[in-house]
């Protein structure tokens, strides 16, 4: 299984809205996202989730998973050991958690 067919499994999970990965230079290297989500906030997305996990870094070395919950959507972020997972989960649905697992 390729890496977009992995994001598009995801993505059909009950309440994940989209997901996608970056690089640590908060390239992105594939997304299965809403067409609302153009380059550019993606983009803005992956750096400022990189920035929070340097900075939540500096006082937990090995902290690797960031939950940050907004009013319309909750972004889960999973450093991969390089790659950073982002998945995008509806705030909407009525699912109550969702766990990132990964090696």
């Amino acid at each position: 299984m390729d890496a977009l067919q992995v994001l598009q499994y995801i993505k059909r999970l009950p309440g994940v809205a989209g997901v996608f990965v970056a690089d640590q230079s908060s390239r992105i290297l594939a997304s299965e996202v809403p067409p609302m989500f153009d380059d550019a906030a993606l983009n803005g997305m992956a750096t400022d989730g990189l920035n929070a996990l340097e900075t939540l870094r500096a006082e937990v070395p090995d902290f690797n998973e960031l939950r940050i919950d907004f009013d319309l959507m909750t972004i889960l972020i999973r450093d991969l050991d390089g790659p950073l997972l982002f998945v995008l989960i509806d705030d909407a649905s009525e699912v109550s958690s969702v766990r990132i697992a990964g090696n």
